[in-house]
């Protein structure tokens, strides 16, 4: 893949970060570069995207896009320090999309002791708005707080290797493929990518706001969370009305009836059955609110049927949905 990564901020002067107990420009180069050491270490294509003095704010914007568009990217990262008196990482997207590199980068930050603020929408950002490429822009944590003394015992290493991890192990179908070899479906997954598991369950707890354990195991509160998102979905595109509970009973089914989805349809149900495939390890190639089903999601429905012994269509309909929830 082609990497574009900008260490944020110029060093000094118009454009440069904020000032805590540690130095935000300071910072995002010492994570920048050693991720770009990292992408490069494996055989990545790197496009330093680092703009280190410019004329002005707004200079210093146009001119780290402007780099980043002339390449032809395939992901643009930006790599930022936060203030403000918070505690920390969070990650922002397109419109908020819930990308599960997006969400993991936030996960294996936090799994080295800072709080997950989660996936946020970065739409107003300059360089999310701009860049032609999938972007994403990481706050590590706050300059200004107990966060930059435990990240300079942490050190900026851990953290290029966090986003490294995130960003190459579930990169929406680039690094991370759907499992075709199940002995059971419908009694859990064999050889299944704990990778793709973990980010589906932590999509999970966003789309429904219900905690489970991020295990990379398909157990039983991880199968109430599925249905949990299949339930949030019916109420959000049907108005259904349902306890959002876990719990699939008559009036759950009955909410599903017939429906479907399919190609080119755009529904939160499509949301659900991308976080349902992740849950049993297969990847959908994304997962947006509402949902998109493209190319990539009708793929892993077809897979996901053949190895379940479903009519083999990529179709999404209730036979389909109701074996991802194994109800």
């Amino acid at each position: 893949m082609k990497f574009g990564i900008n260490c944020g901020h110029t060093k000094s002067g118009p454009g440069s970060g904020a000032v805590g107990r540690i130095v935000e420009s300071d910072e995002t180069r010492n994570v920048g570069y050693k991720l770009m050491d990292k992408f490069r270490a494996n055989g990545h294509t790197v496009v330093d995207c680092t703009i280190n003095s410019a004329s002005s704010q707004n200079a210093y914007l146009s001119q780290a896009v402007n780099l980043a568009n002339r390449q032809d990217l395939d992901y643009f990262i930006s790599i930022h320090f936060n203030a403000g008196g918070g505690r920390g990482v969070e990650t922002y997207t397109y419109e908020g999309r819930q990308f599960a590199d997006a969400l993991e980068t936030c996960a294996n930050i936090a799994a080295l002791g800072f709080k997950n603020r989660g996936v946020k929408a970065g739409t107003g950002l300059y360089v999310i708005r701009k860049t032609k490429a999938k972007s994403m822009l990481i706050e590590v944590c706050f300059v200004d707080t107990d966060d930059a003394n435990y990240y300079l015992t942490v050190g900026a290493d851990a953290i290029a290797q966090a986003i490294y991890n995130a960003v190459v192990d579930v990169n929406n179908g680039t690094a991370s493929e759907g499992n075709t070899a199940v002995d059971n479906v419908n009694n859990g997954v064999a050889n299944a990518s704990k990778d793709i598991i973990k980010a589906g369950q932590q999509h999970s707890i966003n789309f429904t706001g219900n905690s489970i354990a991020v295990d990379g195991i398909w157990g039983s509160k991880t199968k109430a969370n599925a249905i949990r998102c299949v339930q949030n979905a019916m109420n959000l595109d049907y108005g259904s009305g349902l306890a959002v509970d876990g719990i699939w009973g008559s009036k759950s089914n009955k909410a599903l009836g017939n429906h479907y989805v399919k190609r080119g349809e755009t529904q939160y149900m499509i949301t659900a059955v991308e976080i349902l495939l992740m849950l049993r390890g297969y990847n959908p190639s994304g997962v947006e609110c509402p949902g998109i089903f493209g190319s990539g999601l009708e793929s892993a429905v077809k897979q996901y049927q053949s190895d379940a012994g479903l009519k083999v269509d990529g179709i999404a309909g209730k036979n389909t949905i109701k074996s991802l929830m194994n109800v």
